[in-house]
């Protein structure tokens, strides 16, 4: 997944709030292999309190919104580094 972690993150709330309704892997993959490693991303996000498992999708948390605010990049969020391929 060439994408950074708080690009997706910040694009997984931009959608949601587009949408207003969870978010899956699926919308932000575009092969198999791909889906597999966002899959991944959202399960570490949810294991982070960044999103919340809702029905068959996501929904960004609280905590979420507020690290978006931050304002920091990629190379400042580690924790987020969640591409398992890596």
């Amino acid at each position: 997944m060439g994408q950074p972690q708080i690009e997706l993150l910040a694009e997984i709330v931009a959608r949601y709030d587009e949408r207003e309704q969870p978010v899956e892997p699926a919308d932000f993959a575009s092969t198999q292999g791909e889906l597999r490693s966002v899959r991944s991303c959202f399960e570490d996000f949810e294991s982070k309190y960044l999103l919340k498992a809702v029905g068959d999708g996501y929904r960004p948390t609280v905590t979420a919104r507020e690290l978006l605010e931050l304002d920091v990049d990629d190379e400042t969020v580690l924790f987020l580094d969640c591409d398992p391929e890596e």
